[in-house]
């Protein structure tokens, strides 16, 4: 299974999304984690146990079909999951994801377990498009907010067709995910109850302003770390399990 996770409007999360989405599904199935943001990668830089590479220029270099060791070869273990770094370099993650010398999504597509990929902002032009048309469910992830979510609404409603010569995806795989803030007077945001009564099914998740999780996370602990089972953001997080289909 696909997850790609991104967002419309530059909304901070996207990655932190990408993580717990994929530390969550590591508890039930073999899980990786794809950073293929054009504009660069984050994950080697904010965790010490990350290298540079291999990453996603391997991958998407492979000439040759591959399976599961292949994907393993290219990508680090974080946790209980995998993940393959982009460059922290805008231009080579670009050339990366825009110019594949692979078929490396339509093998992912083969491929079972769960892949999550974060490919940051997406707008008409994205050289990410394409990896939304192999993906099984597309999580945009929007602030809790009036235009937050009016425009992630939106973006789903027609499939991110919001402008000529996009080709969109289908609105039935879109789901908005949200990030909540601390301090809610920064701006006018809505809290998780709200955001589902609005949202209804196109609820992925309601996830908490969580540093001291992410952290965890970033440093390699599991979601049965004693620290983290009793996390906002760890049992927000495990909800998506249901969203994505994925038995417990």
């Amino acid at each position: 299974m696909i997850v790609a996770v991104c967002t419309v409007k530059g909304t901070l999360g996207a990655t932190t999304t990408a993580l717990v989405t994929a530390a969550a599904g590591a508890t039930v199935t073999p899980a990786w984690l794809i950073e293929a943001d054009p504009s660069g990668g984050v994950l080697a830089g904010l965790c010490r146990h990350l290298a540079t590479s291999p990453g996603l220029e391997r991958l998407t270099s492979n000439r040759d079909p591959f399976a599961f060791e292949y994907l393993d070869s290219v990508s680090q273990p974080l946790g209980a999951f995998r993940v393959a770094v982009a460059p922290a370099d805008a231009f080579r993650a670009t050339v990366a994801v825009s110019s594949p010398r692979s078929e490396w999504l339509s093998d992912l597509a083969r491929m079972k377990g769960l892949i999550v990929v974060d490919i940051g902002r997406i707008g008409p032009g994205s050289p990410s498009w394409p990896i939304l048309a192999f993906a099984d469910m597309v999580i945009v992830v929007a602030a809790p907010t009036p235009l937050g979510l009016a425009g992630a609404v939106e973006w789903c409603e027609h499939g991110g067709r919001i402008a000529p010569g996009v080709t969109g995806v289908d609105p039935a795989v879109c789901r908005i995910a949200t990030v909540h803030p601390p301090d809610k007077r920064r701006q006018q945001h809505f809290d998780p109850t709200d955001v589902r009564a609005q949202l209804g099914a196109r609820l992925a998740a309601c996830l908490p302003w969580d540093p001291n999780a992410v952290d965890l996370l970033l440093r390699g602990a599991e979601f049965g770390y004693p620290r983290l089972k009793g996390s906002p953001l760890c049992r927000a997080a495990r909800g998506l399990l249901d969203v994505l289909a994925l038995s417990q």
